[in-house]
């Protein structure tokens, strides 16, 4: 299935639905395809997956507008900067055609999240989505602000041309 302009289901809602690998009841890795997201490249749901498995999302107290319930990470900016690090030495282990740096794929999840926010805000008639929306917004601006601290401000929140 292609995505775009006029698919029921982006990049971004697809790449939510794939389950992690899980070893001993932990999560221990996340497939990533070159067919997960036709219309987008690598780089586009591994952000996603660091967002969600880092997770680079504002800490717990984080002065953040992103709603009632909205995903916190229980760890500290520099923890979070670590367990990138970590995530990203994993992806690649000794291939360098997958490494990618930090500031990559920080880069990157602040385009993802923008676009998610928008089909989210489409959902008109699905509240709990239309909030998940305000949350990735917002976390795409704390992010795109230099919420990840030394080097985590990271340019734009809007997505990148054709990432729909």
């Amino acid at each position: 299935m292609q995505h775009g302009a006029n698919s029921a289901t982006p990049p971004a809602k697809k790449a939510a639905m794939m389950l992690p690998v899980v070893r001993s009841s932990f999560p221990v890795g996340q497939p990533v395809t070159s067919e997960g997201s036709p219309a987008a490249p690598r780089l586009w749901d591994i952000a996603y997956t660091a967002y969600r498995y880092v997770p680079l999302t504002p800490p717990l107290g984080a002065d953040v507008a992103d709603g009632p319930g909205a995903d916190r990470s229980p760890f500290d900016l520099a923890a979070m900067r670590g367990r990138l690090a970590v995530f990203l030495d994993a992806y690649a282990d000794d291939d360098p055609a997958l490494r990618y740096s930090q500031d990559e794929v920080v880069a990157m999840v602040t385009p993802r999240l923008i676009a998610m926010a928008q089909w989210c805000a489409a959902q008109l008639d699905r509240p709990a989505i239309v909030q998940n929306g305000v949350m990735y917004r917002a976390h795409a601006e704390w992010l795109a602000t230099g919420g990840l601290g030394a080097g985590g401000g990271v340019g734009p929140t809007q997505p990148q041309s054709g990432a729909l």
